[in-house]
């Protein structure tokens, strides 16, 4: 439930973003560079399906300044190249926001892109974003679950 509410504050938060870009459009548009194909599909079908929920949940109580909620799903095919390809033909648009990818690598790809913005939320608790970046995490930190930690576990089996 606690995930939840965080997804939820943080597709809030991207949508407050928007509501701020100025944007001038029927609907607001927000890109999502999933992996919808190759080895990271079986969590990006997931994170599609939320994506679109949460657009509907928004829609249905008014939108965005009376404006549509859109998600424009992209797929990286699970690789940092396409991930990359997808990130310089959306760049042009001007987007206040892109969501995705689902994997780190795909993340790492694209942040060195964005040193001037747009703001990119990454869906992988794996990634950690480089401090003063645009780029963000989704979830729980993991860097703290690191190997000190791993070590410490066959002495915790004792138990």
């Amino acid at each position: 439930m606690e995930r939840h509410r965080r997804a939820r504050l943080a597709l809030a938060a991207l949508l407050a973003l928007l509501t701020s870009s100025g944007a001038h459009a029927e609907d607001y548009a927000i890109n999502a560079i999933l992996s919808l194909t190759g080895n990271g599909a079986f969590l990006a079908g997931g994170q599609k399906k939320v994506l679109e929920l949460e657009a509907d949940i928004a829609n249905a109580q008014g939108g965005i300044g009376g404006k549509n909620v859109r998600f424009v799903f992209h797929d990286d095919q699970s690789s940092p190249q396409v991930a990359v390809q997808l990130l310089n033909e959306i760049m042009p648009t001007h987007p206040s926001v892109i969501i995705g990818s689902s994997l780190v690598a795909m993340c790492s790809a694209m942040v060195p892109l964005l040193g001037q913005g747009p703001v990119l939320y990454c869906l992988s608790p794996g990634y950690h974003p480089p401090a003063g970046s645009y780029a963000f995490s989704a979830t729980a930190f993991t860097k703290p679950w690191g190997s000190p930690r791993i070590e410490a576990l066959p002495e915790a089996a004792h138990w």
